[in-house]
């Protein structure tokens, strides 16, 4: 449980955690590498990125944005799944998280995954890994000999019964996105639905929560960071975005994200 306790040593200080998310390979190498060095010196809490396991295209997570599918399918035009592992091992990021970027339905696809992310990098670098809607308690079965969390994903609209199958087998954290996120432009849900949520994933698990939702600005980043029981806000579509604007729009907006939750110092008992 590394990439937990790491992420409720953030909380028992009262911070909220920031989770980036950019892929090697988008939009070329050498752009890429570039981008995440620039976030490697800015700071966050836990990284997130897509390893290609299978090479087709495009990305087919359902849970994906329209952007981060296609951003995929073009970062993986340039690298592999080894360019991925060997990069990031080299740099040693303090946590990455990953998720498999062709959704292949059926165990074996996932054992493929699993044997990838283990057998070259140890889980102190990838300790979680973001997989499939399917059952969370089949995936948790297979994850324990590889010793990797598999992080909860859950919806701001899912009913009870789909929040528990959800949130039941989660480690690490869960990452609470939704369907608002799926087609860039479209406006993040409103805050009280997402405390709701946040209020019913807490009532069933003390797991943390990264909260990504379809934040844009710094002040939707602050807003959903002032929620109480966000742990971390997780940013994918929108850092994607940003670059295709540039190294500098990037490293702009970034800073000014960073800025924002740090204005969020919640009274947290330790």
């Amino acid at each position: 449980m590394i990439l937990e306790k790491y992420i409720l040593k953030e909380v028992e200080k009262g911070d909220v955690g920031f989770c980036p998310m950019l892929f090697l390979g988008y939009p070329d190498l050498e752009t890429s590498k570039k981008a995440i060095s620039i976030i490697e010196e800015l700071g966050y809490t836990v990284f997130h990125t897509g390893i290609p396991v299978n090479y087709g295209f495009p990305v087919t997570d359902p849970l994906a944005s329209v952007s981060v599918r296609l951003n995929c399918s073009v970062a993986f035009r340039h690298v592999t799944a080894e360019d991925v592992l060997q990069y990031f091992s080299n740099i040693r990021p303090n946590l990455l998280t990953v998720f498999p970027t062709t959704i292949a339905t059926g165990k074996n696809a996932l054992e493929i995954f699993f044997e990838k992310i283990s057998g070259k990098i140890d889980s102190a670098l990838i300790p979680g890994a973001l997989l499939p809607q399917r059952s969370r308690k089949e995936l948790w079965e297979l994850s324990q000999s590889y010793k990797i969390d598999v992080l909860g994903s859950a919806d701001p609209t899912m009913n009870s019964e789909e929040l528990n199958e959800n949130v039941r087998y989660a480690e690490g954290f869960i990452y609470l996105r939704g369907a608002s996120s799926s087609n860039y432009g479209v406006s993040m849900y409103p805050l009280g639905l997402i405390q709701a949520a946040i209020d019913a994933i807490k009532k069933k698990t003390d797991t943390p929560i990264g909260v990504g939702v379809g934040m844009k600005t710094p002040e939707e980043v602050r807003a959903t960071a002032s929620l109480e029981g966000c742990d971390m806000v997780i940013l994918a579509t929108e850092m994607m975005m940003r670059l295709n604007w540039g190294l500098t729009a990037l490293r702009d907006y970034v800073t000014a994200v960073k800025a924002a939750i740090k204005d969020v110092k919640k009274g947290r008992a330790v």
